[in-house]
Protein backbone atom coordinates (compact mmCIF):
# COMPACT_ATOMS: atom_id res chain seq x y z
CA UNK A 1 0.00 0.00 0.00
CA UNK A 2 2.71 2.46 1.14
CA UNK A 3 4.29 1.37 -2.31
CA UNK A 4 1.46 2.71 -4.17
CA UNK A 5 1.11 5.60 -3.03
CA UNK A 6 4.91 6.70 -3.46
CA UNK A 7 4.38 5.46 -7.16
CA UNK A 8 1.51 8.13 -7.45
CA UNK A 9 3.27 10.86 -6.30
CA UNK A 10 6.31 10.42 -8.34
CA UNK A 11 4.28 9.76 -11.45
CA UNK A 12 2.18 13.29 -10.07
CA UNK A 13 5.41 15.17 -9.79
CA UNK A 14 6.58 14.11 -13.03
CA UNK A 15 3.65 15.30 -14.93
CA UNK A 16 3.72 18.99 -13.26
CA UNK A 17 4.99 22.07 -15.27
CA UNK A 18 7.86 23.97 -13.54
CA UNK A 19 6.94 27.35 -12.54
CA UNK A 20 9.75 29.43 -14.02
CA UNK A 21 8.55 27.60 -18.04
CA UNK A 22 5.07 28.65 -17.15
CA UNK A 23 5.97 32.03 -16.29
CA UNK A 24 7.76 32.47 -19.32
CA UNK A 25 4.91 30.83 -21.39
CA UNK A 26 2.70 33.48 -20.15
CA UNK A 27 4.93 36.21 -20.58
CA UNK A 28 5.74 35.26 -24.23
CA UNK A 29 1.97 35.28 -24.72
CA UNK A 30 1.32 38.71 -23.45
CA UNK A 31 4.46 39.73 -25.56
CA UNK A 32 2.56 38.37 -28.57
CA UNK A 33 -0.62 40.13 -27.90
CA UNK A 34 1.29 43.09 -27.35
CA UNK A 35 2.53 43.25 -30.70
CA UNK A 36 -0.58 42.38 -32.29
CA UNK A 37 -2.36 45.06 -30.56
CA UNK A 38 0.34 47.34 -31.47
CA UNK A 39 -0.19 46.42 -35.43
CA UNK A 40 -3.85 46.46 -35.19
CA UNK A 41 -3.78 50.13 -33.43
CA UNK A 42 -0.90 51.19 -36.51
CA UNK A 43 -3.00 50.14 -39.29
CA UNK A 44 -6.14 51.20 -38.15
CA UNK A 45 -4.68 54.62 -37.60
CA UNK A 46 -3.15 54.70 -41.02
CA UNK A 47 -6.36 53.97 -42.52
CA UNK A 48 -7.99 56.76 -40.28
CA UNK A 49 -5.56 59.60 -41.29
CA UNK A 50 -6.21 58.41 -45.06
CA UNK A 51 -9.63 59.01 -44.32
CA UNK A 52 -8.99 62.29 -42.73
CA UNK A 53 -6.57 63.44 -45.54
CA UNK A 54 -9.29 62.29 -48.07
CA UNK A 55 -11.77 64.42 -46.62
CA UNK A 56 -9.65 67.43 -45.91
CA UNK A 57 -8.36 67.39 -49.88
CA UNK A 58 -12.44 66.83 -50.81
CA UNK A 59 -12.92 69.80 -48.88
CA UNK A 60 -10.07 71.99 -50.08
CA UNK A 61 -11.04 71.27 -53.27
CA UNK A 62 -14.79 72.30 -53.43
CA UNK A 63 -13.71 75.47 -51.59
CA UNK A 64 -11.03 76.07 -54.38
CA UNK A 65 -12.05 75.58 -57.80
CA UNK A 66 -9.97 73.18 -58.81
CA UNK A 67 -11.02 70.78 -61.92
CA UNK A 68 -10.75 67.26 -60.08
CA UNK A 69 -10.30 65.87 -56.39
CA UNK A 70 -6.86 64.06 -56.50
CA UNK A 71 -6.73 61.63 -53.69
CA UNK A 72 -3.05 61.15 -52.64
CA UNK A 73 -3.20 57.95 -50.97
CA UNK A 74 -2.18 54.26 -51.63
CA UNK A 75 -5.19 52.84 -50.92
CA UNK A 76 -6.77 54.99 -53.80
CA UNK A 77 -5.51 53.89 -57.59
CA UNK A 78 -5.27 57.04 -59.72
CA UNK A 79 -5.39 57.11 -63.58
CA UNK A 80 -5.38 59.99 -66.24
CA UNK A 81 -8.64 61.37 -66.71
CA UNK A 82 -9.18 61.23 -70.97
CA UNK A 83 -11.18 64.65 -71.19
CA UNK A 84 -8.19 66.86 -69.05
CA UNK A 85 -5.78 64.36 -68.24
CA UNK A 86 -6.13 65.35 -64.35
CA UNK A 87 -5.30 61.88 -62.48
CA UNK A 88 -8.50 60.79 -60.38
CA UNK A 89 -9.56 57.80 -59.27
CA UNK A 90 -9.68 55.04 -60.97
CA UNK A 91 -13.06 54.53 -62.33
CA UNK A 92 -13.93 58.21 -63.42
CA UNK A 93 -11.43 58.39 -65.88
CA UNK A 94 -13.33 58.30 -68.75
CA UNK A 95 -17.20 59.37 -66.88
CA UNK A 96 -19.96 60.36 -70.10
CA UNK A 97 -19.06 63.78 -70.29
CA UNK A 98 -21.94 66.74 -71.09
CA UNK A 99 -21.45 69.88 -72.87
CA UNK A 100 -23.20 72.51 -71.50
CA UNK A 101 -24.28 76.13 -73.57
CA UNK A 102 -23.43 78.96 -70.98
CA UNK A 103 -24.07 82.84 -72.28
CA UNK A 104 -21.79 85.37 -72.40
CA UNK A 105 -23.82 88.46 -72.71
CA UNK A 106 -23.38 91.36 -70.03
CA UNK A 107 -26.42 90.78 -68.46
CA UNK A 108 -25.50 86.99 -67.75
CA UNK A 109 -22.68 87.88 -65.72
CA UNK A 110 -21.22 86.49 -63.61
CA UNK A 111 -21.81 83.15 -64.82
CA UNK A 112 -21.81 80.38 -62.75
CA UNK A 113 -19.92 76.85 -62.69
CA UNK A 114 -17.87 77.99 -65.68
CA UNK A 115 -14.54 77.53 -63.49
CA UNK A 116 -15.29 73.57 -63.10
CA UNK A 117 -15.17 73.28 -66.86
CA UNK A 118 -12.87 70.49 -68.36
CA UNK A 119 -12.66 72.27 -71.78
CA UNK A 120 -14.25 75.59 -73.28
CA UNK A 121 -15.37 76.92 -76.29
CA UNK A 122 -15.46 80.63 -76.74
CA UNK A 123 -16.78 81.64 -80.22
CA UNK A 124 -19.13 84.46 -81.39
CA UNK A 125 -22.78 84.62 -82.01
CA UNK A 126 -25.20 87.57 -82.83
CA UNK A 127 -24.25 91.27 -82.44
CA UNK A 128 -20.54 90.69 -82.14
CA UNK A 129 -21.50 89.16 -78.50
CA UNK A 130 -19.57 85.58 -77.49
CA UNK A 131 -20.59 82.28 -76.07
CA UNK A 132 -19.30 79.38 -73.92
CA UNK A 133 -19.94 75.64 -74.35
CA UNK A 134 -18.23 74.33 -71.55
CA UNK A 135 -17.33 70.76 -71.48
CA UNK A 136 -17.72 68.65 -68.04
CA UNK A 137 -16.25 65.21 -66.93
CA UNK A 138 -16.61 66.10 -63.02
CA UNK A 139 -19.91 68.09 -61.94
CA UNK A 140 -21.73 66.03 -59.34
CA UNK A 141 -21.00 68.09 -56.83
CA UNK A 142 -21.76 71.47 -58.98
CA UNK A 143 -24.49 73.45 -57.34
CA UNK A 144 -25.02 75.89 -60.41
CA UNK A 145 -23.96 76.35 -63.73
CA UNK A 146 -25.46 78.81 -66.35
CA UNK A 147 -27.24 80.98 -67.38
CA UNK A 148 -27.78 78.61 -69.86
CA UNK A 149 -28.38 79.23 -73.61
CA UNK A 150 -29.43 78.40 -77.11
CA UNK A 151 -27.60 76.23 -79.54
CA UNK A 152 -25.99 76.86 -82.44
CA UNK A 153 -24.88 74.93 -85.44
CA UNK A 154 -21.33 75.20 -85.42
CA UNK A 155 -21.65 74.11 -81.38
CA UNK A 156 -22.63 71.00 -82.61
CA UNK A 157 -19.91 69.61 -84.15
CA UNK A 158 -17.63 70.39 -81.39
CA UNK A 159 -20.02 68.36 -79.03
CA UNK A 160 -19.82 65.43 -81.56
CA UNK A 161 -16.55 64.89 -80.83
CA UNK A 162 -16.94 63.74 -77.52
CA UNK A 163 -20.78 61.85 -78.10
CA UNK A 164 -21.64 64.20 -75.45
CA UNK A 165 -25.07 65.01 -73.54
CA UNK A 166 -26.10 68.68 -75.00
CA UNK A 167 -27.68 70.83 -72.70
CA UNK A 168 -29.31 74.32 -73.68
CA UNK A 169 -32.55 76.40 -74.05
CA UNK A 170 -34.01 76.15 -77.78
CA UNK A 171 -31.70 77.70 -80.69
CA UNK A 172 -31.63 78.72 -84.55
CA UNK A 173 -33.77 76.15 -86.57
CA UNK A 174 -30.54 75.43 -88.55
CA UNK A 175 -29.05 74.03 -84.96
CA UNK A 176 -32.41 72.31 -83.72
CA UNK A 177 -32.71 70.29 -87.19
CA UNK A 178 -29.00 69.27 -87.08
CA UNK A 179 -29.53 68.16 -83.11
CA UNK A 180 -32.14 65.38 -84.76
CA UNK A 181 -30.10 64.35 -87.92
CA UNK A 182 -27.07 64.27 -86.34
CA UNK A 183 -28.56 62.09 -83.38
CA UNK A 184 -26.90 64.24 -80.67
CA UNK A 185 -28.11 63.40 -76.71
CA UNK A 186 -30.33 65.95 -76.00
CA UNK A 187 -31.63 68.22 -72.52
CA UNK A 188 -33.13 70.87 -74.34
CA UNK A 189 -35.01 73.26 -71.71
CA UNK A 190 -37.83 73.76 -73.65
CA UNK A 191 -38.87 70.51 -73.76
CA UNK A 192 -37.11 69.27 -70.44
CA UNK A 193 -37.75 71.99 -68.18
CA UNK A 194 -37.91 69.91 -64.90
CA UNK A 195 -33.90 69.30 -64.89
CA UNK A 196 -33.65 73.16 -64.80
CA UNK A 197 -34.83 76.12 -63.13
CA UNK A 198 -35.29 80.37 -63.32
CA UNK A 199 -33.65 82.43 -61.04
CA UNK A 200 -35.73 84.94 -59.83
CA UNK A 201 -32.74 87.32 -58.97
CA UNK A 202 -32.09 87.44 -62.92
CA UNK A 203 -34.24 88.84 -65.52
CA UNK A 204 -35.17 86.45 -68.49
CA UNK A 205 -33.55 84.70 -70.79
CA UNK A 206 -30.41 85.03 -69.11
CA UNK A 207 -31.74 83.58 -66.08
CA UNK A 208 -32.05 79.70 -66.96
CA UNK A 209 -29.57 77.28 -64.69
CA UNK A 210 -28.72 73.56 -64.02
CA UNK A 211 -27.01 71.63 -61.26
CA UNK A 212 -24.87 68.75 -61.05
CA UNK A 213 -27.34 66.86 -59.18
CA UNK A 214 -29.86 68.26 -62.00
CA UNK A 215 -27.42 66.37 -64.43
CA UNK A 216 -27.10 63.27 -62.65
CA UNK A 217 -31.25 62.83 -62.59
CA UNK A 218 -31.46 63.73 -66.28
CA UNK A 219 -28.47 60.65 -67.62
CA UNK A 220 -30.22 58.37 -64.71
CA UNK A 221 -34.13 59.30 -66.59
CA UNK A 222 -32.63 58.93 -69.81
CA UNK A 223 -30.83 55.92 -69.21
CA UNK A 224 -27.68 57.31 -69.90
CA UNK A 225 -25.83 56.34 -66.25
CA UNK A 226 -23.66 53.80 -67.54
CA UNK A 227 -22.16 55.70 -70.90
CA UNK A 228 -18.86 56.37 -70.91
CA UNK A 229 -16.98 58.80 -73.17
CA UNK A 230 -16.22 57.26 -76.61
CA UNK A 231 -13.39 59.79 -77.71
CA UNK A 232 -9.81 59.55 -77.98
CA UNK A 233 -8.13 62.24 -75.48
CA UNK A 234 -5.35 64.64 -76.39
CA UNK A 235 -1.75 64.31 -75.29
CA UNK A 236 -0.73 65.37 -72.19
CA UNK A 237 2.74 66.13 -70.34
CA UNK A 238 3.79 67.06 -67.33
CA UNK A 239 3.10 70.04 -65.13
CA UNK A 240 6.56 70.03 -62.89
CA UNK A 241 8.97 70.42 -65.65
CA UNK A 242 11.11 72.98 -64.97
CA UNK A 243 10.88 75.72 -67.26
CA UNK A 244 12.65 79.58 -67.64
CA UNK A 245 10.55 82.25 -65.32
CA UNK A 246 13.31 84.94 -66.10
CA UNK A 247 10.89 86.57 -68.62
CA UNK A 248 7.03 86.93 -68.02
CA UNK A 249 5.77 87.13 -71.41
CA UNK A 250 3.10 89.31 -73.02
CA UNK A 251 -0.66 88.88 -72.48
CA UNK A 252 -2.85 87.44 -74.71
CA UNK A 253 -5.46 89.73 -75.88
CA UNK A 254 -8.41 88.87 -78.03
CA UNK A 255 -11.02 91.68 -79.29
CA UNK A 256 -14.19 89.64 -80.72
CA UNK A 257 -16.01 92.74 -81.06
CA UNK A 258 -16.83 96.26 -78.34
CA UNK A 259 -14.55 96.36 -75.24
CA UNK A 260 -17.47 94.39 -73.32
CA UNK A 261 -16.27 91.12 -75.52
CA UNK A 262 -12.32 91.57 -75.31
CA UNK A 263 -10.72 88.62 -73.47
CA UNK A 264 -7.16 88.50 -71.96
CA UNK A 265 -5.15 85.77 -70.70
CA UNK A 266 -2.21 86.86 -68.51
CA UNK A 267 -0.18 84.17 -67.25
CA UNK A 268 0.58 83.31 -63.78
CA UNK A 269 4.17 82.07 -63.15
CA UNK A 270 3.17 80.56 -59.53
CA UNK A 271 0.49 78.71 -60.93
CA UNK A 272 1.99 77.61 -64.37
CA UNK A 273 -1.71 78.88 -65.62
CA UNK A 274 -3.43 81.37 -67.49
CA UNK A 275 -5.89 84.10 -65.93
CA UNK A 276 -8.58 84.91 -67.70
CA UNK A 277 -9.76 88.52 -67.98
CA UNK A 278 -12.92 90.06 -69.48
CA UNK A 279 -13.90 93.73 -70.00
CA UNK A 280 -10.76 95.03 -68.39
CA UNK A 281 -11.93 92.76 -65.27
CA UNK A 282 -10.66 89.72 -63.77
CA UNK A 283 -13.27 86.91 -64.62
CA UNK A 284 -14.97 85.31 -61.87
CA UNK A 285 -17.71 83.04 -61.33
CA UNK A 286 -21.01 84.05 -59.36
CA UNK A 287 -19.09 81.78 -56.49
CA UNK A 288 -16.05 84.22 -57.32
CA UNK A 289 -13.59 81.72 -57.97
CA UNK A 290 -11.21 82.59 -60.29
CA UNK A 291 -11.46 81.63 -64.11
CA UNK A 292 -8.10 80.05 -65.25
CA UNK A 293 -6.96 77.68 -67.69
CA UNK A 294 -3.36 75.47 -68.29
CA UNK A 295 -3.83 75.90 -71.82
CA UNK A 296 -5.44 78.72 -74.28
CA UNK A 297 -5.66 77.96 -78.03
CA UNK A 298 -6.01 80.16 -81.06
CA UNK A 299 -8.54 78.31 -83.29
CA UNK A 300 -8.07 80.89 -86.49
CA UNK A 301 -11.13 79.89 -88.95
CA UNK A 302 -13.54 81.98 -91.47
CA UNK A 303 -16.15 83.74 -89.55
CA UNK A 304 -19.16 85.24 -91.62
CA UNK A 305 -22.39 86.77 -90.77
CA UNK A 306 -25.11 84.98 -92.89
CA UNK A 307 -28.66 86.45 -92.60
CA UNK A 308 -30.49 89.71 -90.75
CA UNK A 309 -30.33 88.70 -87.33
CA UNK A 310 -26.45 88.36 -87.55
CA UNK A 311 -26.09 84.92 -87.26
CA UNK A 312 -22.46 83.31 -87.77
CA UNK A 313 -21.48 80.16 -90.08
CA UNK A 314 -18.01 79.15 -88.52
CA UNK A 315 -15.81 76.38 -90.34
CA UNK A 316 -15.09 73.59 -88.31
CA UNK A 317 -14.66 70.81 -90.24
CA UNK A 318 -11.08 71.53 -92.02
CA UNK A 319 -7.86 72.56 -91.02
CA UNK A 320 -6.51 75.89 -90.43
CA UNK A 321 -4.01 77.97 -87.89
CA UNK A 322 -3.74 77.48 -84.62
CA UNK A 323 -1.25 79.01 -81.67
CA UNK A 324 -1.16 77.01 -78.42
CA UNK A 325 -0.45 78.81 -75.53
CA UNK A 326 1.02 76.51 -72.34
CA UNK A 327 3.50 77.38 -69.32
CA UNK A 328 4.44 80.26 -70.32
CA UNK A 329 5.29 79.59 -74.28
CA UNK A 330 3.55 80.08 -77.79
CA UNK A 331 3.45 77.71 -80.03
CA UNK A 332 2.65 77.91 -83.65
CA UNK A 333 1.11 75.01 -85.96
CA UNK A 334 -2.40 73.99 -87.02
CA UNK A 335 -5.47 72.47 -86.19
CA UNK A 336 -7.21 69.60 -87.73
CA UNK A 337 -10.41 68.40 -87.55
CA UNK A 338 -11.22 65.94 -90.68
CA UNK A 339 -15.41 64.75 -89.53
CA UNK A 340 -17.51 65.75 -87.61
CA UNK A 341 -17.52 62.70 -85.29
CA UNK A 342 -13.54 63.20 -84.96
CA UNK A 343 -11.33 65.12 -82.47
CA UNK A 344 -9.89 68.19 -82.89
CA UNK A 345 -6.51 68.03 -82.51
CA UNK A 346 -3.66 70.73 -82.62
CA UNK A 347 -0.26 69.83 -84.57
CA UNK A 348 3.00 72.14 -84.25
CA UNK A 349 5.96 71.16 -86.36
CA UNK A 350 3.39 68.63 -87.79
CA UNK A 351 3.90 66.31 -84.30
CA UNK A 352 0.38 66.36 -82.23
CA UNK A 353 0.67 69.38 -79.56
CA UNK A 354 1.07 68.07 -75.78
CA UNK A 355 -1.44 69.89 -73.72
CA UNK A 356 -0.17 70.17 -69.37
CA UNK A 357 -3.13 68.28 -67.51
CA UNK A 358 -6.39 70.65 -66.48
CA UNK A 359 -8.59 73.15 -67.85
CA UNK A 360 -8.19 74.15 -71.73
CA UNK A 361 -9.83 77.10 -73.41
CA UNK A 362 -10.14 77.29 -77.38
CA UNK A 363 -10.91 80.63 -78.40
CA UNK A 364 -12.36 80.53 -82.13
CA UNK A 365 -11.41 83.83 -83.57
CA UNK A 366 -10.93 85.14 -87.27
CA UNK A 367 -7.81 86.16 -89.32
CA UNK A 368 -9.80 89.81 -88.65
CA UNK A 369 -10.19 89.91 -85.60
CA UNK A 370 -7.91 92.31 -83.23
CA UNK A 371 -5.54 89.54 -81.40
CA UNK A 372 -2.48 90.77 -79.61
CA UNK A 373 0.70 88.54 -78.20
Amino acid sequence: MRKEIISSETEGKSKSVPKHIRLGFWALSLFILILVGLSAYQTLSKLREDRQNQEKFAFDFWNSGEDSVVFNSELTPMKERLIDGILVEQGKENRFPVAVMIENHVDARPQSGLSRASLVYEAPVEGGITRFMAVYADYGMIEKIGPVRSARPYYLDWVKEFDALYLHVGGSSEALEKIVSYEIEDLDQYYLSRFYWRDKARNAPHNVYISGELISRALRDQGLTERIGVFKPWKFGSDTEPRDLSEVPEDLVISFSTPDYEARWKYDPDSNAYLRFQAGKPHLDEEGRRITAKNVVLMYTPIRVIDEEGRRKIKTIGSGKAVLFRAGEFFSGEWRKPTRGTRMRIYVNDEEAVFLPGSTWIEVVSETFDIRY
